[in-house]
């Protein structure tokens, strides 16, 4: 029995041989395909140092230059409000915005009046009484009058007299004033934000009025960082910025109700300290008259505040500056430049500033080097490049990911 085990064991062994022997034999032939190398095409621009005005982008909300809250100067009760007494609603300078009840500071000017009357009919006397009273020292001799008291020559009493009108006529010019205070008046053109009364009400000294704003100048706070405010005029530093010819120019972009519309303003200030909760300066750009329709824009809507706006600051001018398409950076501070032989050849360069659209390059490359700014998904240093013209630039991308998808597919066939 043991015997038959090791014959059927050594049978097995004989047939798993012959069978591997048999596989290895008519084995199929894989074929190999050559690698072909594709040349990548690609896009250039020579480049050429200039001088170059790097624009600023930043954000803020605009808010209005002037915003008070009116309040009451003089007591009772509201008998009038004025039509756009809303929020929300339009006055101009001068309008009556509110009106209280008159009568009881017009009996104070008439009070005062009599007041006044009296305290000049005093003084009158006041100084018939001290004429006469020179008069009679003067009849009893030079040494007499020379010897008088001020009591006996009516100069106390002549004094006390003037004080009294001219306290009389300071009464009447009080009541004058309050009378004028019962009517609450705008102080500038502008528009209502929130009323805090309405007619009937009874309004105490310093009782709020309403919140209102002025229309002439919008504001706009943009925070810059240390290395933004580095690309800009440093005109604004300074008092003598205030010089509207010296003023850096901003473009303020607004979307409203789905539409792009652009206002133009000015750097007129800086907030004069650093926000020390983010490091950041705040300059002031200011648009004027923001809610007045401009021929040239019929339809663009007012700078309405409460609005977020993005703004365009231009930057000083800057020498010696190369400007190209962001998409040509690579690796933050490298790009690809197509040699004479057209070969391809990395360049590290140094940037000085880094924008929306473009990158701005102060050293690393020259005049007449052509940078490339097609993408493209393998890379080595002095491969060779097929440099083809804008039209021809609309395929490339496409060709250049199917070269990468071929080559990556006949290098995973022949490494099987």
């Amino acid at each position: 029995m043991h015997k038959k085990q090791i014959l059927l064991v050594l049978l097995i062994l004989i047939v798993a041989v012959i069978l591997v022997v048999l596989l290895f034999i008519f084995k199929p032939q894989v074929e190999k395909l050559a690698v072909v190398k594709k040349i990548a095409s690609v896009q250039i621009e020579t480049v050429k140092p200039a001088t170059v005005k790097i624009p600023v982008i930043s954000r803020g909300t605009v808010i209005p230059r002037t915003s008070v809250t009116l309040s009451a100067q003089v007591i009772g009760e509201i008998i009038k409000v004025s039509n756009n007494f809303e929020n929300g609603g339009f006055f101009n300078k001068g309008d009556v915005l509110v009106e209280i009840n008159p009568l009881e500071y017009q009996l104070a000017i008439h009070t005062a009046e009599a007041q006044v009357a009296s305290a000049k009919q005093q003084l009158a006397q006041a100084k018939a009484k001290a004429s006469q009273a020179i008069a009679n020292l003067k009849a009893l001799g030079a040494k007499r009058l020379k010897q008088a008291s001020a009591y006996a020559r009516h100069e106390p009493q002549l004094a006390e007299a003037d004080a009294n009108l001219k306290a009389a006529q300071a009464s009447y010019a009080i009541a004058k004033l309050n009378l004028k205070h019962t009517k609450v008046i705008a102080p500038f053109n502008g528009r209502i934000t929130k009323k805090h009364i309405d007619l009937g009400n009874y309004l105490t000294i310093g009782k709020p009025v309403a919140d209102i704003y002025a229309v002439d100048f919008a504001e706009v706070r943009l925070p810059l960082s240390d290395r933004q405010l580095a690309l800009l005029d440093q005109s604004w530093l300074y008092q003598s910025s205030s010089d509207i010819n010296k003023r850096t120019a901003v473009i303020l972009k607004v979307e409203f109700l789905g539409k792009h519309y652009d206002w133009p303003a000015s750097i007129v200030r800086s907030e004069g300290m650093v926000d020390q909760r983010d490091r950041l300066v705040y300059l002031v750009a200011q648009v004027k008259d923001p809610y007045t329709i401009v021929s040239e824009y019929p339809n663009r809507p007012p700078l309405a505040f409460g609005l977020y706006v993005d703004a365009i600051i231009e930057g000083r001018a800057f020498d010696n500056i190369i400007k190209i398409p962001r998409d040509a950076l690579r690796n933050e501070h490298h790009v690809w430049l197509a040699t004479a032989e057209n070969t391809l050849e990395i360049k590290k360069i140094t940037l000085l500033h880094k924008g929306i659209d473009s990158i701005y390059i102060s050293s690393g490359i020259s005049t007449g080097d052509r940078i490339i700014i097609t993408p493209l998904d393998i890379v080595t240093e002095g491969m060779k490049l097929k440099v083809i013209n804008a039209k021809q630039n609309k395929t490339i991308e496409l060709e250049n990911k199917l070269d990468s998808i071929t080559i990556n597919s006949q290098l995973r066939n022949n490494a099987q």
